[in-house]
């Protein structure tokens, strides 16, 4: 990892705002390479705050130095501008110093857009309805829940690296539905302590390992419902109740799950809920294997709804719907990269 110039770097525009960082898309004029230039919010620069996300940025260099580009299925660190006044390049007057990281940008789109775009009427669960939810129709050449995999891909790769992955929003995952891969754009900067198994690291309130992971993948990326039989329904983003305590995350996960109509799927998501909450898994595989029969479970109940047919051109619609200009200030063709989708599945 090295040390970059800002005027190797065309500014294309802004892209967003998180609760860290604010986002804008460049060029690299010496590759040609798409990337995004990633600054603390200036509001936090403005009233000084932003020390601590300086900080944040120098162990993001140190963790994305010590893995490389060896793991597929993130955005990797392509540079760093250290502390400097970069008011000329951003077009403002901060007047303060901070660091910019320089990321690969990310194909396709995020599972979740940005929040504050809602009151913008933009329907910012779509992605993640569609694609990690409810995915009603296959990919050309994965399968039905690939997005899960991926997570967990990732998960195991960074633990045996020495990291421990969370904050799997969906705002931090883009999928590029071509291709059928995520990129994952904010990794975070958690150590694991101990062996990569146990994964335990001590941050804010206490202790995490992976099975804070595991309960953000259920909490994210699952849902005891079927899937909608109205566009309506995938308009929204799962997973948002901000809920800090662990214990009650979980317990709230359970409790709905629970009420879960169909047997299978009630009780593959409890067993695997019941086991995060005692933190009791051995290992990320162990995780794995029992995700895979939840998922296999609601895989089977979805092709044996009454309604299949009806539900699966509900999700065309909201299919068609990424084809709103919103979703092309992305890496995202939207009558190119959808091209995947061209079957559901059989009743």
């Amino acid at each position: 990892m090295h040390q970059v110039q800002l005027d190797r770097y065309r500014l294309d525009g802004f892209l967003g705002s998180g609760s860290d960082y604010e986002v804008h898309a460049a060029t690299d004029l010496e590759t040609g390479d798409a990337v995004v230039l990633k600054r603390p919010n200036p509001d936090y620069i403005t009233r000084q705050f932003h020390g601590a996300i300086d900080l944040l940025s120098q162990r993001l260099v140190e963790v994305h130095t010590s893995i490389g580009t060896s793991i597929p299925g993130i955005s990797h660190l392509a540079g760093y501008v250290e502390g400097g006044n970069h008011d000329g390049y951003f077009g403002d007057s901060l007047k303060q110093r901070y660091w910019v990281l320089v990321y690969q940008r990310a194909r396709g789109i995020p599972l979740a857009a940005d929040i504050r775009d809602k009151f913008k009427g933009v329907p910012t669960g779509l992605p993640q309805g569609l694609f990690a939810i409810h995915p009603l129709a296959r990919h050309a050449s994965k399968g039905p829940f690939d997005i899960h995999r991926q997570l967990v891909e990732v998960e195991e790769a960074l633990l045996d690296a020495g990291h421990l992955l969370l904050d799997t929003r969906p705002q931090n995952v883009y999928y590029d539905p071509l291709a059928g891969e995520i990129s994952i754009i904010d990794i975070g900067a958690m150590p694991a302590k101990g062996s990569a198994s146990q994964g335990v690291v001590s941050i804010g309130d206490g202790d995490k390992d992976f099975h804070d992971f595991f309960a953000e993948v259920f909490r994210f990326y699952a849902a005891p419902e079927v899937p909608p039989a109205d566009v309506a329904g995938y308009r929204e983003p799962v997973g948002m109740r901000n809920v800090p305590r662990f214990d009650m995350q979980v317990k709230g996960m359970l409790g709905a799950f629970s009420a879960a109509p169909d047997a299978r799927v009630r009780d593959t998501a409890v067993g695997v809920l019941e086991k995060v909450l005692e933190r009791s898994y051995p290992s990320v595989d162990a995780f794995r294997r029992d995700l895979d029969a939840y998922l296999a479970a609601v895989e089977e109940r979805n092709r044996g709804l009454a309604d299949l047919p009806d539900r699966t051109g509900v999700w065309r619609e909201g299919l068609a719907m990424l084809s709103q200009d919103y979703w092309r200030r992305f890496l995202f063709d939207p009558e190119t990269d959808l091209a995947s989708y061209g079957s559901a599945p059989e009743g």
